[in-house]
């Protein structure tokens, strides 16, 4: 029985969590809707600051910038360079705060955009009940903005919420190893997962004797690895034979011939060699006949 050594934080092991494709979309209104809150709490704060919509406009458009530079760079590691600065355990915590700061935010602009839209009719400092007609209307638009921005800061808060349910989930089935890898990708940190794929080599002959006749094998292999002929090849790629022996024997029978000539024979018994074993029909055979044959005299013959 082996024993195991528990350590803290072991079970929150890091690595790339596989998380839906449709994850990425959420990733990307997040970054639009944290521009277009910007671009509307912008011309809030420049029409005279702001006023009383001030406070809750820059902590607003802080959260927005802090969206766009730390949050979306680290919790989407897409590009080469962010993957280096990747890690779930901090992804997840980063999802975490954006979604509360996002609350935050968003309730204390609603809450500034209700008193401002009450003070409307209220007379101003000069006890003066008339007030400037530009002036109102470009309150009343930089009020609108506002409005607007708090509405998108809800998106972006139910935005956040949803990603952070939905990476908590496949990060709990990552470290239980229950992930399903058939419908998910690999989004974050690095890139999908590698596919076995089998590469093409030069072709490869498999018998000396066809290199050596310069004949290459058309079937192509995996590299590295030897395969068996395709039978289509099998006639391409043959040893080839060896030349064949001479068509008749270099041996003559004994006796003259017609010309009075006599052709110089073998000693060896017909039909076999110096054994009297093995006919001799190769080259080889009838090479060894002939040095045999020359030094020696035949009986009843010229030489």
């Amino acid at each position: 029985m082996t024993s195991t050594t528990w350590r803290p934080f072991s079970i929150l092991r890091s690595g790339p969590v596989p998380v839906p494709q449709w994850t990425l979309g959420l990733r990307a209104l997040q970054a639009l809707f944290a521009i277009i809150i910007i671009g509307l709490l912008g011309y809030s704060l420049h029409y005279h600051g702001g006023a009383a919509l001030q406070a809750p406009c820059i902590t607003q458009i802080f959260i927005a910038i802090i969206t766009l530079l730390i949050i979306l760079p680290l919790t989407t590691a897409i590009a080469p360079f962010q993957q280096r600065f990747y890690d779930p355990r901090t992804a997840l915590v980063l999802d975490w705060f954006a979604c509360l700061f996002w609350l935050a935010s968003t309730a204390a602009l609603a809450s500034y955009l209700d008193i401002t839209s009450a003070s409307f009719g209220v007379v101003n400092d000069f006890g003066i009940q008339g007030i400037n007609a530009n002036f109102l209307s470009g309150w009343k638009t930089a009020w609108d903005c506002g409005v607007a921005a708090a509405v998108f800061g809800a998106i972006e808060f139910l935005l956040f919420a949803i990603q952070t349910l939905v990476f908590a989930y496949h990060y709990h089935l990552f470290l239980t190893n229950t992930i399903p890898m058939s419908s998910t990708t690999v989004p974050y940190g690095v890139p999908p997962p590698r596919r076995n794929k089998v590469t093409v080599s030069a072709p490869q002959a498999t018998d000396p004797a066809a290199l050596e006749a310069g004949v290459a094998a058309p079937a192509y292999a995996p590299n590295g690895m030897m395969h068996e002929v395709h039978p289509a090849h099998r006639d391409v790629i043959a040893p080839v034979p060896p030349p064949p022996p001479p068509q008749g024997s270099v041996l003559a029978g004994a006796g003259g011939g017609a010309g009075g000539v006599e052709k110089p024979v073998s000693h060896l018994p017909a039909g076999g060699n110096a054994a009297g074993g093995m006919p001799v029909t190769g080259a080889p055979f009838a090479r060894d006949a002939e040095k045999e044959a020359a030094p020696y005299p035949v009986e009843g013959g010229v030489l």
